[in-house]
């Protein structure tokens, strides 16, 4: 991501978002070449490559409309009645639509046993940032999209599912470890790398149906977990995991608590030591919660937290998130 950062800073001295914000020729983008290069090399013809990248910035441009409507849809909703209405009218499928359900449930239920006025506050930021992005991740174009390239979602042999929080470099970290996330599939990579929009909350959606696409062409196998940092808004824990989970109630999930030593990003062990190897990671999430807690320190744990939300935020921060180091 952060290669792409700096190409995105010279995208948007280049003034390329115009091609979705005011509708130009989806072929002039600079980075269609790219992405017809790489369409081809997986046996696409050019003209199939043309229609999936008119569908991807047909996706964006869609996009924008969405974004406004999430919000106007969101300050709608009083009760789980009218929830259930809104995910009838965008057509949310099982088991996406139960998982919905349960999360409108967990978030009412934050914002009614708040203790104090600021975790009232964050109880409500969760609860509107959850209901606009049911809206947000409804985009067919690029459910279209992924559905379409889901064969450029394949792991490669060997390897076991990855999924990550706290960072983008834990990706790379866990693809060291044997293991594979999304941005090392064939797709995966190539939205990674290739810049499309300055806009991240344009890009955001994508990369949720994406996922949501990648995820569930694994339930059956087992799931690693890298995490600095757990958020139980996160998309991670709300949607990524329970949709594992509804597709195989039986799917084996190991966690993996990363912390930055002097030697290097490793595992935490069960002492607070740096493990090196590729391990098969902690089959209870509370307790590979505690080893990283109790390794940072509540102080600094509260660090790794404030950088995954800005991560996480609706606003692109192309900076590295300042995850805490051992002193």
């Amino acid at each position: 991501m952060y290669i792409k950062d700096t190409i995105l800073k010279s995208l948007a001295m280049a003034n390329m978002d115009p091609i979705i914000t005011m509708n130009r020729d989806p072929l002039s983008h600079p980075s269609y070449e790219t992405f017809l290069e790489v369409m081809k090399k997986e046996r696409k013809t050019a003209a199939e490559a043309e229609a999936l990248w008119k569908l991807l910035i047909d996706g964006f441009r869609h996009q924008r409309e969405l974004n406004k409507d999430a919000q106007k849809e969101a300050e709608i909703i009083k009760d789980a009645a009218q929830f259930n209405a809104l995910l009838m009218k965008y057509k949310i499928p099982e088991p996406l639509k139960s998982i919905y359900q349960e999360n409108y449930i967990y978030f009412s239920e934050k914002i009614a046993k708040a203790s104090s006025s600021d975790k009232q506050k964050r109880a409500n930021e969760n609860y509107m940032s959850f209901l606009r992005g049911v809206v947000r991740s409804t985009n067919p174009e690029f459910e279209q999209f992924a559905n379409q390239l889901r064969a450029l979602l394949i792991i490669p042999g060997g390897r076991e599912l990855a999924l990550w929080s706290g960072g983008i470099d834990l990706s790379i970290f866990s693809y060291e470890k044997s293991r594979c996330p999304l941005e090392q599939t064939v797709l995966g990579k190539l939205l990674n790398t290739m810049p499309i929009t300055t806009l991240w909350n344009l890009e955001a959606p994508l990369w949720n149906i994406i996922s949501r696409t990648f995820v569930s062409q694994y339930g059956r196998l087992p799931v690693h977990v890298y995490f600095r940092v757990l958020d139980n808004a996160s998309v991670l824990l709300r949607q990524e995991l329970p949709l594992m989970q509804k597709i195989n109630p039986s799917v084996a999930i190991h966690w993996h608590p990363v912390f930055n030593y002097p030697i290097g990003m490793a595992e935490v062990g069960v002492h607070g030591e740096a493990i090196t190897e590729s391990g098969r990671g902690i089959d209870d999430m509370k307790a590979a919660a505690e080893l990283l807690i109790a390794k940072l320190g509540a102080a600094s744990y509260k660090a790794n937290r404030q950088a995954f939300e800005r991560a996480n935020s609706d606003y692109f921060d192309p900076t590295r998130p300042p995850f805490a180091i051992d002193d």
